[in-house]
Order: C-alpha cells, then sequence, then structure tokens
C-alpha cells in the first residue's frame, strides 16, 4: 500500500473542495484532513476503526476547532471520496445494561425533515432538542476506502 499516493489522492479531493474558502479555512480543513487520513492508513487495521467519536478526532488533529472539524468530516463523508461513515445511534439509559439502537440515515433523514421527532427506542414524540441530545453520532472508516486502499485501486481506473 503506497501511503503517499493515497493521501495525495484523497487530499487533492479536499483542495479543490476547500480552493474557495478563506486561506485560514483552507490550512485548518486541509490539516485536519490529513492528520485524519495519516491516522487511518496508518492503524494497525482500519476496519477495527469502526467508532470515531468526536473527542477521538479532536485528539488526533490536536485541536477544538469545532467548525472545521465538522467541516472535515463532512468532506472525508462526501461520496465517492468518502473515507469515513457518519453512524448515528441513540443509547438507552440503563445504567446496567445500555441499549443501543442504530439509526440508518434515510430514517434519520427522514425524522429531520418531516419534524417528526421520537425516540426510537421508546417511539414516544419528544421535542427537537430532546431528541438531538438523544442521538450521538460517530463515525467509522468507510467499506468504500477501506476496499480501495486494500485492492490499491486508488488512481486507477477502477474509480
Amino acid at each position: 500500500m503506497n501511503k503517499t499516493l493515497i493521501k495525495s489522492y484523497y487530499m487533492d479531493f479536499i483542495q479543490k473542495e476547500i480552493r474557495n474558502q478563506d486561506l485560514c479555512m483552507r490550512k485548518s480543513v486541509a490539516n485536519f484532513a490529513d492528520l485524519i487520513i495519516s491516522f487511518i492508513i496508518d492503524y494497525e487495521d482500519m476496519q477495527d476503526l469502526k467508532e470515531l467519536d468526536y473527542s477521538m478526532i479532536k485528539r488526533i488533529v490536536k485541536s477544538k476547532e469545532t467548525d472545521n472539524i465538522q467541516y472535515t468530516l463532512h468532506l472525508l463523508a462526501l461520496e465517492p471520496y468518502d473515507v469515513l461513515n457518519w453512524v448515528f445511534y441513540i443509547e438507552s439509559e440503563d445504567f446496567y445494561e445500555p441499549k443501543r439502537e442504530y439509526i440508518k440515515k434515510e430514517e434519520l433523514a427522514e425524522i429531520l425533515n418531516n419534524k417528526n421527532f421520537y425516540n426510537p427506542l421508546t417511539d414516544m414524540k419528544v421535542s427537537k432538542e430532546e431528541f438531538s441530545r438523544l442521538v450521538n453520532t460517530v463515525f467509522r472508516v468507510s467499506d468504500n476506502f477501506i476496499k480501495k486502499v486494500s485492492d490499491h485501486s486508488i488512481g486507477d481506473n477502477v474509480l
């Protein structure tokens, strides 16, 4: 696996996406993307990276610039260059046996678009604020990224 080629391929995409942003944001987002991609490709087994939360990502990028981190994560999740996938879940508040239920992107989009907020564990209607508090977001390395890296198809005509 040629790590330089992999990073270059994805960083070219990031550079194109941020070209119209101000210089400070371009530097920050490019740096964050580079650090996150490096972390993933240097990880012993990237398939094990199933839940990267915001606190872990903040440690990877060594920053608390929430807006730029979120923009970077957005770019890293865009298809067909998706390095990461968004993962949404809700967890019961049962201290001894918390139950976790994952929410599909389509279901979440429908809830948000229809403004029909409910607790997926209880099906009880909740406020927008309560729904926002209930839903957790993490990221996982996308199967698409793992496949491209494993197949060495970065930069080939396969893309």
